[in-house]
């Protein structure tokens, strides 16, 4: 004859592979955040480079204003910040202490500051667009960060690389103990 198991002991392995699941899944739960939140930090580095665009002294207004329209119009453009001639003295006049009568007449050129999208922010993207852009009659020169962009995209996929591996690796080990804590809890239930 055989003993009838307690109901008790059913209802504990019960809720012990309830809370054993649960937690396997907020620790699957808890990778998918930080990979998450990985992706949005690196996409707040990368839309925070920016090129500066230095004009030529000689153009006027509308000028300046047809090559911001062109600035806008393009595909790697988030945003285009101008900054004139006599607010860009100001400020480095406030940066360096000097003054203006010091520096006589300003040596600093107009310039617009074009915020990129996160996809262009690269130095393939830049190489294909810049020198167009620095071609320009009314652009004197072109100022991008191009090695810090080589060494902060080459950090972000090393990261990329490292979650995605703890992710699949942490995504093994969860899968795994949903099938052990499943299988022990049939088997006991046999």
């Amino acid at each position: 004859m055989r003993k009838k198991k307690s109901p008790r002991g059913g209802r504990l392995d019960s809720v012990t592979a309830c809370i054993s699941t649960t937690m396997v899944l907020i620790l699957v739960g808890t990778v998918l955040f930080f990979a998450a939140l990985a992706d949005n930090l690196s996409r707040s580095l990368r839309e925070n480079f920016t090129v500066e665009v230095l004009l030529n002294d000689s153009i006027d207004q509308q000028q300046a204003y047809q090559l911001q329209t062109l600035l806008k119009s393009q595909p790697y453009t988030r945003q285009v910040v101008y900054t004139s001639k006599e607010e860009a003295t100001r400020q480095q006049v406030e940066a360096s202490g000097l003054d203006n009568e010091f520096l006589g007449s300003s040596p600093i050129p107009a310039s617009f500051e074009v915020h990129l999208k996160a996809n262009y922010a690269d130095t393939d993207s830049l190489q294909r667009y810049m020198p167009l852009l620095n071609k320009d009659a009314r652009v004197s020169d072109v100022i991008y960060p191009g090695d810090l962009m080589k060494d902060v995209n080459r950090n972000i996929r090393k990261v990329s690389i490292i979650l995605l591996i703890v992710a699949i690796l942490l995504g093994f080990v969860s899968l795994a103990l949903i099938n052990n804590t499943l299988r022990m809890s049939v088997a006991k239930r046999r």
